[in-house]
């Protein structure tokens, strides 16, 4: 009992410290590049993988009545983000996934819930290692629960939502980036994507890893372009903002 007290405080003690080291540092960076970037007209953006709404601050700070679009699957975390966002009807929650497919999916609870994922793990991942050895404990136990979630295409997202103009569309899901621009290009959309941002991490950590060339490759295919990095502020993990180089409005 006592072992299992200890466990959650240090599992809760290394989120808070991470968390706190990304304010400190990598927000700060993303804030300048946004500002740079659309000047205080970011009108409309996509967060897939919205996590505790870390990137919703951000946006907002540029334009506090940006509308924002944010999917969140946990559930746990989507009622945090209702109840955070409730008096701001600029910002739309949704408890839901975003795949190549739309329907269910099995998602992946971590005990750090900014790395949960539709993604399985790999057991034999170095990378999982060194993450299970930080938070203390074994790498087994880095799923706290696993349980079906619905999801959606963007494509089909944008289109039932009338979307027409997007400034951004950030996506964070830890290892299933390649399957959301899949569903986001399967068809043709009559929309207009200024940019498209990707959080850049080069580890073993998932059994179907997709290689981040093959990213690139799908975004070149479709118009676009490698316009910024930004470093975390811990380890070699950026997040790649994508500029749409078909259009030449901005």
């Amino acid at each position: 009992m006592v072992m299992n007290f200890i466990k959650k405080i240090r599992i809760q003690l290394v989120q808070f410290l991470i968390e706190l080291n990304e304010r400190v540092f990598f927000v700060q960076k993303q804030k300048r590049v946004y500002r740079k970037l659309f000047a205080g007209k970011m009108n409309c953006v996509i967060d897939v993988g919205a996590n505790k709404g870390q990137s919703i601050d951000i946006f907002t700070s540029v334009n506090p009545e940006c509308k924002i679009y944010a999917m969140e699957p946990n559930p746990e975390l989507y009622q945090f983000l209702r109840k955070k966002y409730a008096k701001q009807q600029n910002i739309k929650i949704f408890n839901k996934g975003i795949s190549n497919i739309s329907g269910q999916k099995i998602f992946y609870e971590n005990i750090f819930n900014g790395s949960s994922t539709l993604e399985e793990l790999n057991n034999d991942s170095k990378y999982l290692e060194k993450k299970a050895s930080i938070f203390g404990v074994p790498k087994e136990e880095i799923h706290f629960d696993i349980y079906p979630v619905q999801v959606e295409t963007l494509s089909e997202f944008i289109k039932s939502h009338k979307i027409k103009d997007i400034d951004l569309i950030k996506i964070d899901t830890e290892g299933h980036e390649y399957h959301c621009l899949g569903g986001l290009f399967n068809n043709e959309n009559n929309v207009n994507i200024n940019y498209i941002q990707i959080e850049y991490h080069d580890h073993d950590m998932y059994i179907n890893r997709v290689p981040f060339t093959s990213i690139v490759e799908l975004l070149y295919q479709n118009h676009f372009v490698e316009y910024a990095r930004i470093k975390h502020g811990f380890g070699e993990f950026y997040d790649i903002i994508f500029k749409n180089n078909y259009n030449t409005r901005k």
